[in-house]
C-alpha cells in the first residue's frame, strides 16, 4: 500500500462484491483490511495504486442485508454519495432472490408495487428465482415483503445499482469506479 498524502488524491469510490453473511458495518470498522491487491478485480482498469487514504472516511452508499451478496458501493465522493443516498428513491436496484419452493401467481402479483417490479427469473423443483427491480431500496425491505407473503428466502444477490452492474466482480473482489462511469 502506497503512502500518498490525502490532499493529493481525488475522492474515491469503490465497488465491492460483498460475500453473503458479511456485515457491511464490520467491513467499515476493520478499515478495509481485506481490500488488498490480492482481491482487487482483474477488471479494474483504473491504474490507481492502492493508498491508505483511499480507505479513509468512506461511506457505504448502498446498504445490503448481512445474508445477501452482491454489489456494494463505498465512496468519499460527495456527488456519488448524494446520487446514491439522497436520490435513492429514483435509483433502481436489481436483485435476484431465491425462494424455497414455488411462488404462486397471487404471491407474485402481490409483491409487485409501483416502485417494485417482480418477475419470475427461474424455477426448479426446489427453488424459485425472482428478479426484483426496486426503486428506493432499503436493506430488509425485500425480506419483509417476502415474509408477509409466506415466502422463505434461500439467497439474495444484488446485480445492479442504477446503471452500474456487478458484472465481472467475483465474490470478495473490489475495484475503483472509473471517472467516466455513472450510476
Amino acid at each position: 500500500m502506497t503512502d500518498i498524502p490525502s490532499a493529493a488524491l481525488a475522492p474515491t469510490t469503490i465497488l465491492w462484491h460483498k460475500p453473503p453473511d458479511v456485515a457491511v458495518q464490520v467491513m467499515l470498522d476493520k478499515a478495509f483490511e481485506g481490500m488488498t491487491e490480492k482481491n482487487r478485480a482483474p477488471s479494474d482498469r483504473s491504474g490507481i495504486p492502492i493508498a491508505s487514504p483511499h480507505f479513509k472516511n468512506l461511506v457505504c452508499a448502498t446498504q445490503l442485508e448481512t445474508g445477501a451478496s452482491g454489489l456494494v458501493v463505498f465512496t468519499q465522493d460527495f456527488a456519488v454519495k448524494r446520487k446514491l443516498i439522497r436520490d435513492s428513491a429514483f435509483m433502481e436496484h436489481e436483485i435476484i432472490v431465491d425462494i424455497a419452493g414455488a411462488v404462486s401467481d397471487e404471491q407474485l402479483y402481490a409483491l409487485n408495487r409501483p416502485q417494485v417490479k417482480v418477475a419470475l427469473n427461474k424455477q426448479t423443483d426446489t427453488i424459485t428465482g425472482l428478479r426484483f427491480a426496486i426503486k428506493g431500496y432499503a436493506a430488509g425491505s425485500i425480506a419483509a415483503q417476502c415474509e408477509r407473503m409466506g415466502l422463505i428466502i434461500e439467497g439474495m444477490k444484488r446485480l445492479r445499482v442504477g446503471r452500474m452492474p456487478l458484472s465481472s466482480l467475483k465474490i470478495g473482489e473490489w475495484r475503483f469506479l472509473m471517472g467516466y462511469e455513472r450510476f
